[in-house]
C-alpha cells in the first residue's frame, strides 16, 4: 500500500513539472535534460553507480546479508526479472531525477546554495520512499546524496539518471 502511495505522489509531482514545462514556465533544459557531453555524462553515471553499489553492498552486509549472497541474488535473477527491473529503473530515473534533482534541487540551490540544496533534497528523497526502517532510510539518504552530487548545481540529469537506472536494474531483486 505504501509503495503505491509513494508511486502516486511521484507521478503527481512529475505531471505538475510537465505542466510547468507545457505552460512555458519551465524549460526542459533548465530541468537538466541536456544531451551535451554524453560521453562525460555516461562516465559520471557509471562512477555514481559504482559509488551507490558499494554503499548498498556495505549496508546489506551491515543488515546481515554477506556480499556473496548479494552477488548470488543478482546473478540468479531471470531475464524477465532483469527486463522488469530495467523498465522500472528507467521510469524511476526519469521521474525521480526530474522531480528531485531537476526541479527541487535546482530551485533550492538558487536560494540556499548547492551543498544545502543537495542535503535537503536527499532527505526529501529518502523520506518520500516511505521506508521507516533506519537502515533503509539511511540507504535512500546516501543514494540521494550521491545522485544530488552528480547533478551538482546545474549539470545535466543524464549522469544521475544513468546511475539511478543502473542501480534499479542491478539491485532490483534485493
Amino acid at each position: 500500500m505504501m509503495f503505491f502511495l509513494a508511486s502516486a505522489l511521484r507521478v503527481i509531482g512529475f505531471v505538475y513539472v510537465l505542466r510547468l514545462v507545457a505552460a512555458g514556465r519551465l524549460r526542459r533544459g533548465e530541468l537538466g535534460w541536456r544531451a551535451d557531453a554524453l560521453g562525460h555524462e555516461l562516465v559520471r553515471g557509471l562512477v555514481g553507480f559504482a559509488a551507490i553499489a558499494a554503499l548498498l553492498v556495505a549496508m546489506l552486509a551491515a543488515a546481515g546479508m554477506p556480499p556473496g549472497e548479494v552477488v548470488d541474488a543478482i546473478r540468479d535473477a531471470t531475464l524477465g526479472d532483469r527486463l522488469t527491473f530495467l523498465a522500472i529503473g528507467i521510469g524511476a530515473a526519469v521521474v525521480e531525477e526530474t522531480i528531485f534533482r531537476g526541479w527541487m534541487q535546482r530551485a533550492l540551490a538558487r536560494r540556499i546554495g548547492v551543498p544545502r540544496a543537495i542535503a535537503i533534497v536527499a532527505v526529501i528523497f529518502a523520506v518520500s520512499h516511505l521506508q521507516a526502517a533506519p537502515l533503509a532510510l539511511a540507504g535512500k539518504l546516501a543514494i540521494g546524496l550521491v545522485l544530488g552530487g552528480l547533478r551538482g548545481g546545474d549539470r545535466s540529469l543524464v549522469g544521475p539518471a544513468i546511475a539511478h537506472a543502473l542501480v534499479w536494474s542491478t539491485f532490483g531483486a534485493l
